[in-house]
């Protein structure tokens, strides 16, 4: 798929040749990236990922696949905080994450689960919402 993108995108306004030799514009990245991953990449990340001579295939393949593994990640830490946020009001409380831990990992000390919650809970108003979650999940990786 991510090379039918980059084929299509990369088309004859960028020259004649094999796709190897083609070259993304921002403009050209952005549409593909759009179209196969639904992301819209900021100016910043295509200007890195085109510079001034456009993206060759293998520079925009690189990035497709590192996109595809960070949209798993935040896929993957939206799971999990759904299922410990058990009062679905969209952010954990101590009591959310104990009841979590004592039916995942019962041996677990309560008193670990409280050290690592407040840790956690930079702003001190007892609750994690889903970002602070996310970092915390995303750097444990």
């Amino acid at each position: 798929r991510a090379r039918r993108a980059f084929e299509s995108w990369s088309g004859p306004e960028s020259g004649e040749g094999e796709a190897a030799q083609r070259r993304l514009t921002t403009h050209q990245a952005k549409n593909a990236l759009i179209s196969l991953l639904g992301y819209r990449a900021s100016k910043v990340e295509l200007h890195r990922l085109c510079g001034f001579d456009g993206a060759t295939w293998e520079v925009f393949y690189r990035r497709v696949r590192e996109r595809h593994s960070e949209v798993d990640c935040d896929e993957e830490a939206r799971q999990a905080f759904k299922a410990l946020d058990r009062s679905c009001n969209s952010f954990l409380s101590l009591s959310d994450v104990r009841a979590s831990f004592r039916e995942a990992l019962p041996n677990v000390p309560s008193n670990v689960v409280e050290q690592v919650f407040f840790e956690l809970d930079s702003d001190r108003d007892g609750r994690l919402n889903y970002n602070r979650f996310r970092e915390m999940w995303l750097s444990s990786e």
